[in-house]
């Protein structure tokens, strides 16, 4: 702690948005990322690991300096050509503003999936770039989102129906794939018949279980998701 916070009334609690002041550093010292201001949902994996663990143990008005290991902060890909892979890093957080959680009853139906569809799209960077763990924390935040409030389960309309379900299908596709990535074969299995369970012709679903049951040494079911795969998009020659 480099200066005391106003006390432990004050920190943060899951679900919270905090306003932050950041800097980020290489082991040695050197700044990568100048101090700016950063806002963020505690424990929804919008900030990287080691400063949202950090800021949940913060007062306001606090300014902490902490250390991590890389698998905390960029992981394997580091993020070139600034932060080179496997960086260890320091980051530098006071914490500036803290703001009652926000329910998905506080929002449109529409405001809550487009939000949610951004938070897709910022874990789908993640895994284009090769940082898998993070991006599995996204999509099973996005997920247990969509889940927690109902809204897949008993629709009070078409239009819900037509917002929801299809963000739910391209998230859990997107679990299972990262999942494949950082050898949970099991929970990519789960998320892919979740898919099958709303869309049974959704052939990504059905070659990703395929994969991860391969890799369970489940030969003779995965054989049988693939060429379900297979018979539903035939033509296809890649699936990731």
């Amino acid at each position: 702690t480099l200066r005391k916070g106003k006390g432990d009334d004050t920190k943060p609690k899951p679900a919270q948005k905090v306003t932050i002041l950041l800097e980020e550093r290489l082991e040695d010292g050197t700044v990568v990322v100048e101090k700016r201001e950063v806002s963020f949902t505690i424990n929804e994996g919008e900030a990287l690991p080691a400063v949202d663990m950090t800021v949940c143990l913060m007062c306001l008005d606090e300014v902490a300096l902490v250390e991590s290991d890389a698998r905390f902060a960029y992981a394997e890909p580091g993020l070139p050509p600034t932060i080179p892979p496997n960086s260890r890093m320091q980051f530098e957080i006071e914490l500036l503003k803290v703001e009652p959680a926000e329910t998905a009853f506080d929002q449109t139906v529409e405001e809550f999936t487009i939000k949610l569809e951004k938070r897709r799209q910022e874990g789908n960077s993640l895994f284009k770039h090769g940082n898998y763990q993070r991006a599995v924390i996204i999509y099973q935040k996005i997920i247990s989102r969509l889940e927690s409030v109902g809204l897949t389960k008993g629709f009070s309309d078409e239009k819900e129906k037509q917002l929801v379900v299809p963000l739910k299908i391209s998230s859990l596709n997107n679990f299972a794939a990262a999942c494949l990535h950082v050898e949970m074969y099991k929970e990519a299995v789960e998320s892919c018949d979740k898919v099958v369970a709303m869309d049974p012709d959704n052939s990504k679903a059905h070659f990703r279980k395929a994969k991860a049951l391969a890799s369970l040494g489940q030969l003779e079911e995965s054989i049988v998701s693939f060429q379900q795969a297979q018979r539903l998009e035939p033509k296809d020659t890649v699936t990731n």
